[in-house]
């Protein structure tokens, strides 16, 4: 059955390969921070919240919608690599965006394509962004001076054949943190292969990834912390008839710590099902095995109509399962985050879920997926909120509870304007606690920018988040708000500024360590061929 084809610039976590992600047909994106699980739904992020809205990158740039980079700056809510997909052009390329301003934000994006001739690509990246300033906290300490910033870079090989894609991408992530109390110097090294089928005209599709990493976490007056992981993803989806197919997803994940601070945990899961193909509609139905510490079966069941001219598809889909979260996925979440604040590593198990889903085409330009629906979590995974020494410290804590949803993603794409809208609404039935914080209700992003013949772009973004709580403090909801213009010069050379936190409002990314201010970023984008 043909599949809508929606633009994904701004889907934040959709469970697919292992160690990379497509945004759209010309970029490819690591992050390493997406749930790994591989039917999870949208809003099943390692901390079993719609959207953690932990980071809010402050890299846009809008003069890529013109380049082989498009959409790689958007929605990132973590750290984020952009990886050019081998397409039609052959010989180098190569793509550079840096700036710097008050409060200091530095700014560094770079891509280069060395290689680039028939099916073989090669290409290497590296982004650097953080912050360097005054944070506040809810522990009633004075305002102290601190940095956040976070480094990725790495190479990707690429062979594109016609009936099937191979890749193989190795890199390092680092994450350099301070405050008035301890230093953090996370440094991770990663390994990823992937083959997927090109097409839907062979027997069998399929789609396997699999990566180790190795990260190191040294915190001062806490010794240094390792940890060694893995991840294996993918599905098998053999034709068994004329309308009927057999499709097999497997998941495998592993995490041990060097100095055995964290006890290691283990996550298996398979999910075979039967789908039958009649006309427009697709029905599947099966059932999905996790064993980890829990071994528990939930019901894999789905049913999709397509409109004939592939404008409307509409899902249901009931299904459950199991995720783990791991040292790299917590830090990546918050930068904050060290090996003293948790113990073990614990699967979250939903044990069942329901949601509808409705996407389409409106208007030739709006895209747009509405969604909804409902679950129950086990050791659901919820932002922990400690006291050490009278000062908050993150954490990670597990609670039972249920949680309805409802997301909204917009794309509107003209030739003079482009809007993305990601909002989420959840209802969690989550009883305060004294060492945790309950899930914002409410989340929401969008950026939208209008250029004049592709020469000025002019852009506004937002990131708004309702309050959450414990039962000793409440952080207050925020909207983080800014402006962003570019001027291009050339074809290769233009300039770019951008103002955020224009309600000049406590940004708190972070529970425990909150900015605020406005800031401003000035910086240049060369692009070369």
């Amino acid at each position: 059955m043909k599949k809508i084809i929606l633009a994904t610039t701004f889907i934040i976590a959709a469970g697919t390969a292992l160690y990379a992600q497509n945004l759209n047909p010309e970029v490819q994106v690591t992050n390493d921070y997406v749930a790994r699980m591989a039917d999870v739904h949208k809003n099943g992020t390692p901390m079993a919240v719609p959207d953690s809205l932990t980071r809010f990158s402050t890299d846009i740039d809008y003069s890529v919608f013109t380049t082989a980079y498009q959409g790689a700056y958007e929605f990132s809510p973590y750290a984020i690599s952009m990886v050019p997909e081998a397409r039609d052009f052959e010989g180098k390329r190569f793509y550079l965006r840096a700036g710097a301003g008050y409060s200091f934000h530095p700014v560094v994006r770079a891509v280069f394509t060395p290689f680039a001739k028939g099916l073989l690509r090669n290409s290497e990246y590296l982004g650097f962004d953080g912050y360097a300033g005054r944070y506040s906290s809810m522990d009633g300490r004075a305002n102290y001076n601190g940095h956040d910033y976070a480094l990725d870079g790495g190479a990707l090989l690429r062979w594109n054949k016609e009936k099937f894609d191979l890749s193989a991408d190795a890199g390092y992530d680092g994450i350099y943190t301070a405050d008035d109390a301890l230093n953090s110097v996370y440094h991770k090294a990663r390994l990823g292969m992937n083959i997927h089928s090109n097409t839907d005209d062979i027997p069998v599709t399929y789609n396997m990834s699999a990566g180790f990493h190795y990260g190191n976490d040294a915190v001062s007056t806490l010794g240094s912390m390792g940890e060694y992981g893995y991840e294996i993803d993918g599905f098998v989806c053999p034709e068994i008839g004329r309308s009927f197919k057999l499709r097999v997803d497997v998941h495998s994940q592993g995490s041990w710590f060097a100095a055995g601070a964290i006890s290691p945990a283990i996550l298996n899961m398979a999910a075979p099902k039967l789908v039958y193909e009649v006309g427009n509609f697709e029905f599947a139905a099966g059932g999905r095995i996790a064993l980890s510490e829990e071994f528990s079966v939930h019901p894999d069941v789905s049913a999709q109509w397509l409109e004939s001219n592939g404008l409307l598809a509409v899902g249901l889909n009931i299904g459950g399962g199991q995720t783990l979260g791991n040292y790299a996925t917590y830090k990546a979440a918050d930068h904050w985050f060290n090996a003293s604040y948790l113990t073990k590593f614990v699967p979250t198990v939903e044990k069942i879920s329901a949601s509808l889903d409705v996407r389409g085409l409106l208007f030739k330009h709006l895209q747009y997926d509405l969604s909804g629906g409902w679950r129950r979590l086990s050791n659901g995974a919820v932002q922990g909120l400690d006291v050490v020494a009278a000062a908050y410290v993150p954490g990670v804590k597990f609670v039972d509870y249920d949680q309805a949803w409802a997301n909204l993603l917009l794309n509107w794409k003209s030739e003079r304007l482009e809007v993305n809208m990601d909002a989420t609404y959840a209802y969690n039935t989550i009883a305060k606690g004294a060492d945790y914080l309950t899930p914002a209700a409410f989340t929401m992003e969008t950026s939208a920018v209008y250029n004049w013949n592709r020469r000025i772009f002019a852009g506004l973004r937002a990131k708004a988040m309702s309050a959450r709580e414990s039962t000793q403090v409440k952080l207050p909801g925020f909207a983080d708000i800014g402006l962003y213009g570019e001027y291009v010069f050339a074809s290769r050379l233009s300039a770019w500024a951008q103002l955020g936190n224009l309600l000049n409002q406590q940004l708190s990314y972070s529970p425990t360590h909150i900015a605020g201010g406005l800031n401003f970023t000035l910086g240049l984008c060369l692009k070369l061929q």
